[in-house]
């Protein structure tokens, strides 16, 4: 019997009850992802996993304003896309 994983929609939720686990999912799911995008904005090959990390737990402390759950991946990679512009700006100063 094979178990089907959550839809990030549920995980959204579970997450938003304070369930770190289902957090954890959304993470694993989408952090190669949200690297790329922060690999390919910011130009800072070196800083690519603070990037990552800074970028989750942005969305983590907004994660109740998500308005489509189900869209998490995409909501996630707007956030990346800002920290990641962030980056490149102090990188260019």
């Amino acid at each position: 019997m094979s178990t089907i994983p959550p839809s990030d929609a549920k995980d959204v939720h579970l997450a938003l009850e304070g369930d770190q686990e289902a957090f954890g999912r959304l993470y694993d799911k989408h952090a190669r992802r949200v690297r790329a995008v922060v690999a390919a904005v910011s130009g800072d090959f070196m800083a690519v996993e603070d990037l990552t990390q800074e970028t989750f737990l942005r969305g983590y402390r907004r994660l109740a304003t998500i308005r489509k759950p189900a869209a998490f991946g995409q909501w996630i990679r707007g956030f990346a896309r800002l920290v990641a512009r962030e980056r490149r700006r102090q990188l260019s100063r």
